[in-house]
């Protein structure tokens, strides 16, 4: 992910694959929360992270270099907020990720060690027994804790004027080029690939479809 958020090229290149892999964690981790018949925190914590990564690119800069500079809501004047509140960065995202990964991990053990030591449980698998025995722990020392709550994050300053326009201009020449590639996709015979556009602009860029006045077509051509 850092490799892929280094330069737009290489975001654009692999932006595809990274959302992709997003929509198949996500799955997981509906899988891992009706597996567990609960809503651990690290399952939590990785929808959170994933919401955002979802729906962040279309308001991300980029410096004058093609490295990345930051995530900015156009249509709110103020920068983009991650998972976290604090302004979008994908620093942050991976260390969630990460994060997230380590904690269900722990979360699925401790479960899975409080249901083998279940009278009944033994009973059925008596060879648990002599594995507890030589742990050498009691069983009732592992609890699931509520973590404690994190200090409220200081707002960030608002974002510099400069910033807010090249946002918008951004936004606005990026919405304007897939609304270009769907118009010219919609005139062509075996045409298939238009409408997904037109919902892609809808999803990720409904303001600025009224700036380049296009409201109607894309809300009539969406549902083909």
């Amino acid at each position: 992910m850092c490799t892929a958020s280094a330069t737009a090229r290489n975001w654009n290149r692999q932006r595809l694959q990274i959302l992709a892999d997003a929509d198949k964690l996500a799955v997981l981790a509906d899988e891992l929360a009706r597996g567990t018949k609960s809503d651990p925190a690290g399952v939590r914590d990785l929808r959170a992270a994933l919401r955002s990564l979802r729906s962040a690119p279309p308001h991300f800069c980029w410096a004058s270099d093609g490295t990345f500079a930051d995530a900015v809501d156009a249509s709110k004047a103020d920068w983009l907020a991650g998972p976290d509140g604090r302004p979008f960065n994908f620093s942050t995202i991976l260390a969630i990720l990460n994060g997230a990964r380590d904690a269900a991990a722990r979360e699925c053990a401790l479960r899975a060690f409080r249901e083998a030591v279940r009278p009944k449980a033994a009973a059925r698998h008596p060879e648990i027994g002599p594995l507890l025995e030589r742990l050498d722990v009691d069983p009732k020392a592992f609890e699931v804790r509520p973590r404690p709550k994190e200090p409220r994050p200081e707002p960030p300053p608002e974002p510099p004027a400069a910033i807010l326009t090249v946002a918008r201009r951004s936004k606005l020449e990026e919405a304007r080029r897939i609304l270009m590639e769907a118009d010219r996709r919609w005139d062509e015979l075996a045409d298939e690939q238009s409408p997904a556009l037109y919902r892609r602009l809808l999803r990720e860029y409904p303001e600025t479809l009224r700036d380049l006045q296009a409201v109607s077509r894309v809300h009539n051509r969406a549902g083909r």
